[in-house]
């Protein structure tokens, strides 16, 4: 049943998130809040970088960008190297963001959080394979 399980938890991690979100006055999507979250790490990415890390594919990847260029929190740019390349990056406004947004408390204690992190980190390797 561990399928059920990790099908039935991603879907309820979603909505704490969007829930916590939200709550501190923010009307962003979960998948926005990732797109931010890898941007709040590496403050730009290309798209194709942002979609593996994030498995998603250009059709999902495209609109949820779209939104937070017109939200003002990032911008895109072709690459000056390869103009192929579209770079995704933060504005001053996505970079204040982090702040702002700050940590999002859905219930899970830290110590359970890393330790459930370990795990699913594992799971992940495996899968790649």
């Amino acid at each position: 049943m561990l399928d059920l399980t990790l099908y039935s938890t991603a879907r309820k991690l979603q909505t704490a998130y969007s829930t916590a979100l939200r709550a501190k006055g923010f009307s962003l999507t979960f998948t926005q809040y990732l797109v931010l979250r890898e941007l709040w790490d590496v403050r730009s990415l290309s798209e194709k970088e942002l979609g593996q890390r994030l498995n998603l594919d250009s059709g999902t990847l495209t609109p949820v960008l779209k939104t937070l260029i017109n939200l003002g929190y990032i911008t895109k740019e072709r690459s000056k190297k390869d103009e192929r390349v579209v770079i995704a990056s933060l504005t001053e406004e996505g970079t204040t963001l982090q702040e702002k947004v700050g940590i999002l408390d859905i219930g899970l204690p830290e110590e359970k959080a890393g330790k459930l992190e370990e795990l699913l980190l594992e799971l992940n390797r495996v899968l790649s394979k």
